[in-house]
């Protein structure tokens, strides 16, 4: 009965918000981001149903799922922390940025590579804040992290990122 439960609460929070146009079209986001339901996953251990929540959060991409998607960015598990990059992708309120940067530094390669692509091309705001988390990406143990940081300082025309595209440039690839 749990697992019915679960894909019931899946059903209606993830597939009704993200489903096909005319769905869409008379779906209300505020019943979906208030449901206590939501809240309670966030803080859950209700994994499976925790990724899809966050993101189909990130579709709707409305702000008021900005807080709740938040209190996700220390859960234990990689997957949820990277659905809640994914749903914080784009919004450039305070929080969804300090979490995008506190996400930037995660020990999984794959949130800390969304996080630093979430902050270095998918958003335009410039800060120092957001420029210094770029930086510290730069040296990242990850390739595909630091061509991300990269780009995002490009796009920014910080000076930082002379010396590392040079780094990068001078690696040999794989062809090589």
């Amino acid at each position: 009965h749990m697992k019915e439960a679960h894909h019931a609460v899946i059903r209606e929070l993830v597939v009704g918000p993200i489903g096909d146009a005319d769905e869409r079209s008379c779906c209300n986001a505020v019943d979906v981001i208030s449901c206590p339901l939501v809240a309670q996953f966030i803080g859950g251990s209700v994994m499976i149903a925790l990724i899809a929540i966050a993101v189909a959060l990130g579709h709707l991409k409305d702000p008021r799922a900005i807080v709740p998607l938040s209190r996700g960015a220390a859960h234990p598990s990689a997957r949820v922390r990277y659905g809640v990059v994914f749903g914080l992708l784009t919004h450039t309120e305070d929080l969804a940025v300090r979490t995008l940067i506190q996400l930037s530094q995660d020990s999984d390669e794959t949130v800390r590579d969304w996080a630093t692509f979430g902050l270095g091309t998918q958003i335009k705001l410039d800060t120092p804040a957001i420029r210094d988390a770029l930086a510290a990406r730069l040296d990242d143990a990850d390739p595909t992290t630091r061509i991300e940081a990269c780009k995002g300082l490009l796009m920014r025309q910080d000076e930082r990122v002379v010396a590392a595209v040079q780094r990068e440039l001078s690696v040999p690839s794989d062809d090589d």
